[in-house]
């Protein structure tokens, strides 16, 4: 399919455009409990916004979770100078139109990852999670998470529990201070935790359990379309050395289910929890009859795309390329 979608767009001859993505939690405050909680009605909020769209800064759409959405602007920039002025403005204009679209008590929260998905009644309104049954099986995060209108990422996560036969297994270190146990663990049975369901907790980390929580990390998406196949390939590659630089300066994900993490940035973690593999396949690879990557299917770049003295001069076809700065 790839092959096939490459050798039927690669003589295309479009102009240079680019855009982008933001993504964000509606979220849901008590402030006489003092409570923030994830509010599962984005849906219903950002149809309302899609419908009176024509009046919108941006365009508004669900994700794979309730209380999740992302916006972009209207139309791309193009390859003009007077486009960058635009991008911060836009920017506030559409975060003025979902905060208007809001109750007293909500807010929408625009960071890596919500500090508290993952604990007790993060959710509003409360659901329990269901590790015996249903789709994620998950000790931390209940079905009702994931988003009701989109068939699409049910299927995903379904697809990815069904062919790794067990849960994900991610670890993250705690940040240790003085007051941190040594060895930091979790009591995971009591939460339901079965041995024989795959939980490989390590002492010290902070353990997740199932790709809905990777998937809940939200990010600022940059999509470019260049002008040609060597453009978009000089574009990658310059961004496999940038890409990790806006990642640290944007980094906002220290806080994995109410702990402090030694990790402040959401990336490895959610490629962990999208790592579809079996055990055999990660652990024995020699055993195989068959070849796979020795990495999760969303991972870090491994290669640059150039070749030649492209790196210094633009020649001409056209692709996409999709880089994830948060």
């Amino acid at each position: 399919m790839l092959i096939y979608i490459y050798n039927q767009n690669k003589n295309r001859n479009d102009p240079f455009k680019w855009g982008h993505e933001i993504e964000g939690h509606v979220i849901k405050l008590n402030h006489e409990a003092k409570t923030a909680r994830l509010c599962l009605r984005a849906p219903r909020i950002f149809k309302y916004m899609k419908e009176n769209s024509k009046s919108l800064a941006g365009l508004w759409a669900e994700e794979c979770l309730e209380s999740m959405s992302e916006s972009c602007p209207r139309e791309p920039y193009g390859d003009v100078l007077e486009c960058f002025r635009e991008v911060e403005e836009n920017m506030k204009k559409r975060r003025k139109e979902v905060l208007a679209a809001l109750e007293d008590d909500e807010t929408y929260l625009t960071v890596g990852m919500f500090p508290r998905l993952g604990v007790p009644a993060f959710t509003e309104p409360v659901y329990k999670p269901t590790p015996e049954s249903g789709i994620t099986m998950s000790l931390f995060v209940p079905d009702e998470l994931i988003c009701q209108d989109n068939p699409i990422y049910k299927a995903t996560f379904i697809s990815l529990e069904k062919r790794r036969g067990n849960r994900a297994n991610v670890n993250i270190p705690i940040f240790k201070d003085r007051n941190t146990p040594d060895p930091f663990t979790e009591n995971l049975e009591a939460l339901g935790g079965d041995v024989q369901f795959g939980v490989e907790v390590k002492p010290n980390h902070v353990y997740e359990d199932c790709s809905v929580i990777g998937q809940a990390s939200c990010t600022l998406q940059t999509t470019i379309q260049a002008s040609c196949l060597e453009d978009s390939k000089f574009v990658h590659d310059q961004l496999c050395v940038l890409a990790p630089i806006m990642m640290a300066l944007s980094a906002s994900s220290p806080v994995r289910r109410g702990y402090l993490t030694d990790h402040d940035c959401r990336w490895q973690a959610m490629a962990e929890s999208f790592d579809d593999r079996t055990r055999r396949e990660i652990n024995h690879p020699e055993t195989l009859d068959y070849k796979i990557p020795n990495h999760s299917r969303w991972e870090s770049n491994f290669l640059y795309f150039s070749s030649g003295n492209s790196m210094k001069t633009f020649p001409g076809d056209k692709t996409f390329t999709d880089i994830n700065f948060i």
